[in-house]
């Protein structure tokens, strides 16, 4: 099983350069999370809905504490397109589930990301909210993004936001 982890971890963060934050213009802050206690999260960050590269680096942040922090600065006024995945491993499959989004964030503001996975539903929601003086509050912006961005591949709008195991043992991964 660790194996297995290895062999997703070296996947998911192969070719994957770190975001990051904009060194000028205007900007908001962005923290990223997961729900709950089970599983782990990876947070990309992308420059369109057509999954095109970010100039600013791909890889945002994961749970298992390999990019940083997860609250940074991002670009406002332009949209920002992210995609978040939730993995757990478990007997010989990695569960997976990634959603991906876009929002334009306001200068000053602040956003919350959450990913949530419901296992029993075969489904999982990425929710961006803003942080405001009297709580969180929905982005008019919001949108779920057409394609799924997920590492170099576009996955098109078939897998977002539904789970895609993957399977296998030792050093043999099928998908």
């Amino acid at each position: 099983m660790k194996e297995l982890a290895a062999i997703i971890g070296a996947a998911v963060l192969s070719g994957c350069a770190a975001y990051q934050p904009p060194t000028s213009g205007s900007t908001a802050t962005l923290t990223v999370q997961k729900a709950g206690e089970e599983g782990g999260a990876q947070f990309y960050v992308y420059k369109d809905g057509r999954c095109s590269a970010n100039p600013g680096g791909r890889f945002f942040y994961t749970t298992s504490g390999t990019a940083g922090e997860p609250t940074k600065k991002i670009a406002a006024g332009q949209e920002l397109v992210l995609t978040g995945t939730w993995t757990k491993s478990g007997l010989g499959v990695a569960y997976q589930c990634s959603e991906t989004v876009s929002f334009v964030p306001e200068e000053g503001k602040t956003y919350i990301a959450t990913i949530a996975a419901d296992m029993a539903a075969n489904r999982c929601t990425l929710g961006v909210e803003e942080l405001a003086a009297g709580g969180k509050r929905p982005v008019a912006s919001y949108r779920k993004n057409e394609n799924l961005c997920y590492g170099p591949d576009n996955l098109g709008p078939r897998l977002n936001g539904v789970f895609n195991n993957i399977q296998g043992g030792g050093t043999t991964v099928v998908r």
